[in-house]
C-alpha cells in the first residue's frame, strides 16, 4: 500500500524532484493552494500552523493549482513572490500541478484514490490533507475548513510517537552528515539505521542530500563495468547526486589531502536538455538519447565515508551517493559526436605528460548511451527522474588511475578534444 513517502514532487521553481521520503517522521498538512481564490487569506493560518508546530516535527506543503476557477495564473516566480510578499509563508511550496484528472500529479491520484477505483476529487482550491509520520492519509478537509480547526488533529498526531521507519530514515542521514561534511571516514552505518536495499540506500541519499542543503546538479554512475562492479562487492551500476559545490570547472585545482580513494577517471557525461521524469514504461534509447543537450569531457575523483568501501554492499554505497565526490567537467564537445561510435572511441588518460592508461567508452556498460539509458530508467524507479539541466557522468572509460597531489591529469578524447585537472593538498 503506497504512503506520501513513495512519491516526488518539484519544489516551485526548482529544478529536482524532491523525494517526499525526506519528510518521514513529520506530521504534514498537504494543499491545494491558489492565489486568487476566496479562501486565499487561509495562507496566513496555514503559516500560523508552520510556525506553532514545525519545531516539533510538522510542516504544510503547498500545491498551487490552476484548475478551480483558473485562480492561480502565474508562474512559479510569481507565485513565490506572492506567497512571501502577502503571507511570508515559510513552509515548502511546489510547482503547480493538477489535483483531478488523467493529468493529476501522481500524488495527488493516491491523495484523491484516483487509482484505486475510489475516487474523490478536489472541489476546490484549499481542500486539506493530513498525513501521519509513517506517511498514511489520516483525514480530508474541505475547503470552508479554516487552518486553525485543524490544529487539535495536528497536536493529537504529534504526540503519537514516531514511526520506526522515520526514525531509521533520520538516524541514517544523522550518521552520514557529518562525515560527508568533514570528508573523514566511518567504520559503516550503524545496524540498527542500515538501509537493506537499494529503495532505502536512495531514501537515504535523497534525505542527506536535502540536509547537506547543496543544490544538486546531476548524477553520476558507479560501477558501470564488470570489474569495477567486483571491486566494490555490487551486482550492478549505482546512482548517486553530484552536488553544487564538488561541480569543478577545466584546469580546476582539486583538493586530495583527504581523499582516500586516490583515484581518477576519465568519462563522458551528457547534459539533458528535457526532463525524464519517473513513469511506469521504461525509457528507450530513442526516447533518452533524443532529451540530451551535449557531451562534455569529465575527470570524475570518487571518494567514499566508508572505511571498507568494498566490502558495505550496494545499499550502503548508494546512501553515501554512490561514491561521488568532485567531478571536473569539460566544455562541450563538438556536435558531431552524435554521428560517432562511442563505444569504440578512444580516451587516455596522461600523467604529468605521460600516457598512464588508455580505453573505451565500450568500458562503460558496453556504451555511454546505453549507462544513460540506465540511469534514465534506475531514477524513474528509484528517484527523482532526470531534469533538463542536469549533468550526468557515466563512469569510467579507463581503469580508475591512481592519483596524489601535486599531479596534473589530462583526459584526452582525440578529436573529441581533452580535459586537464591540477591534484593539489
Amino acid at each position: 500500500m503506497p504512503t506520501l513517502h513513495d512519491f516526488h514532487a518539484r519544489a516551485l521553481g526548482g529544478r529536482e524532484q524532491v523525494a517526499l521520503a525526506t519528510y518521514a517522521g513529520q506530521v504534514l498538512l498537504v494543499v491545494n493552494t491558489a492565489s486568487q481564490c476566496g479562501f486565499t487569506p487561509q495562507y496566513a493560518g496555514l503559516q500560523s500552523l508552520q510556525q506553532r508546530f514545525a519545531a516539533r516535527g510538522f510542516s504544510v506543503l503547498g500545491f498551487p493549482c490552476n484548475q478551480f476557477g483558473a485562480q492561480e495564473p502565474g508562474d512559479a516566480a510569481a507565485i513565490a513572490a506572492f506567497c512571501e510578499r502577502r503571507f511570508a509563508v515559510g513552509f515548502p511550496m511546489f510547482d503547480k500541478v493538477e489535483v483531478n484528472g488523467e493529468g493529476a500529479h501522481p500524488l495527488w491520484r493516491w491523495l484523491t484514490g484516483l487509482d484505486t477505483g475510489e475516487a474523490k476529487p478536489v472541489a476546490w482550491n484549499f481542500t486539506k490533507f493530513l498525513v501521519a509520520r509513517d506517511g498514511s492519509l489520516v483525514r480530508r478537509y474541505p475547503s470552508k475548513v479554516e487552518p486553525e480547526a485543524i490544529a487539535a488533529d495536528i497536536e493529537a498526531l504529534l504526540a503519537q510517537p514516531e514511526s520506526e521507519a522515520a526514525a531509521v530514515l533520520a538516524a541514517a542521514v544523522d550518521a552520514l552528515e557529518v562525515p560527508w561534511r568533514q570528508e573523514s571516514v566511518m567504520p559503516g552505518l550503524p545496524a540498527q539505521c542500515r538501509p537493506r536495499d537499494r529503495a532505502q540506500g536512495y531514501a537515504v541519499q535523497a534525505a542527506l542530500a536535502q540536509r547537506i542543503g547543496q543544490p544538486v546538479v546531476g548524477w553520476k554512475i558507479a560501477a558501470t563495468s564488470l570489474a569495477g562492479q567486483q571491486h566494490i562487492g555490487v551486482d550492478g551500476p549505482l546512482a548517486g547526486r553530484l552536488l553544487a559545490d564538488r561541480l569543478l570547472p577545466p584546469g580546476a585545482a582539486v583538493p586530495m589531502s583527504r581523499n582516500r580513494m586516490r583515484v581518477i577517471e576519465a568519462e563522458f557525461a551528457f547534459r539533458m536538455a528535457q526532463d525524464l521524469p519517473p513513469r511506469t514504461e521504461p525509457y528507450g534509447r530513442d526516447d533518452v538519447m533524443a532529451a540530451v543537450a551535449t557531451l562534455h569531457p569529465a575527470i570524475e575523483i570518487p571518494d567514499s565515508r566508508y572505511e571498507n568501501f568494498a566490502q558495505v554492499g550496494a545499499p550502503q554505497l548508494i546512501a553515501d551517493f554512490a561514491c561521488a565526490s568532485r567531478l571536473v567537467l569539460g566544455p562541450a564537445m563538438p556536435a558531431r559526436w552524435r554521428e560517432l561510435d562511442l563505444a569504440a572511441h578512444p580516451v587516455r588518460v596522461l600523467r604529468d605528460g605521460v600516457e598512464v592508461a588508455l580505453g573505451r567508452g565500450a568500458n562503460v556498460l558496453g556504451d555511454p548511451r546505453t549507462a544513460l539509458v540506465w540511469i534514465a530508467n534506475e531514477l524513474s524507479h528509484h528517484g527523482p527522474g532526470l531534469r533538463a539541466g542536469d549533468i550526468v557522468t557515466t563512469g569510467t572509460c579507463v581503469v580508475p588511475v591512481p592519483a596524489a597531489p601535486g599531479e596534473r591529469h589530462v583526459a584526452d578524447y582525440g578529436d573529441l578534444g581533452s580535459l586537464e585537472a591540477q591534484l593539489v593538498d
